[in-house]
């Protein structure tokens, strides 16, 4: 089943084009890596995807709803990380899930398995502007797997996270897929996501330039030729 699909999708700054004819999709129980460079536009079309941007052509849908048409609806049913963990500073830890399980209507025993992914003890007391960057990366994320969402954007998830951390997250991250849930995860460490991700799809520069499941031997060297194509097919 589809859960995410991306037609024409255009978005152009000023006089600069973005992003360019995006089109792909992300199925049910499927985690999909968006690999690129810094730059590359993969933050820019999770911020279309959840409509913190508007797109000047094109269309989104999530579960066939049109993200422009059907915001909140697509807003329900979805859980976003983009450009670092979003916290309320002067909100403690313990404050800030349990505001996420209010506004969301979830259950206690959903806020208690947040609490017990992030496990924290007694620093889940302090105020989210004392922690470091990977507390704070582990609030963003046990928020965003308290809302058992059917589509996940993970802009860069694993950033500040340390070795044991990381393990979590991949574990967590298969027990959502396996569960049914939808995932795609941007981020420019290839290697990382090779150990997660279903299929690739490589952007840069705005444009979708090759799409592989994850069955290859060298994904690097895969995407790396496809970069040095669409680079040597400009000139």
């Amino acid at each position: 089943m589809e859960i995410l699909r991306i037609e024409n999708v255009n978005k152009s700054y000023k006089n600069k084009q973005v992003l360019k004819d995006i089109n792909m999709n992300v199925n049910q129980g499927e985690i999909v890596g968006l690999i690129g460079k810094n730059g590359s536009g993969k933050s820019t079309l999770m911020k279309a995807i959840c409509q913190l941007i508007n797109i000047d052509s094109g269309t989104i849908k999530v579960l066939d709803h049109d993200v422009t048409k059907n915001r909140e609806d697509v807003l329900k049913v979805m859980s976003v990380i983009i450009e670092g963990p979003s916290l309320y500073p002067n909100l403690t830890v313990k404050q800030q899930i349990e505001a996420n399980g209010d506004l969301r209507n979830l259950s206690k025993d959903d806020v208690l398995e947040a609490f017990e992914y992030i496990d924290f003890g007694k620093d889940i007391k302090l105020k989210n502007r004392k922690l470091s960057l990977g507390m704070k990366q582990e609030v963003a994320l046990a928020m965003a797997f308290m809302n058992k969402s059917k589509l996940y954007l993970l802009d860069e998830p694993i950033n500040g996270l340390d070795f044991d951390n990381v393990i979590k997250f991949r574990n967590r991250i298969i027990k959502e897929k396996e569960a049914g849930a939808a995932i795609l995860i941007s981020s420019h460490i290839l290697k990382e996501l090779e150990v997660v991700a279903d299929r690739f799809v490589f952007i840069h520069k705005g444009k979708i330039i090759g799409e592989v499941k994850n069955d290859h031997d060298d994904i690097e060297a895969l995407y790396r030729e496809m970069i040095n194509n669409e680079e040597t097919n400009q000139i």
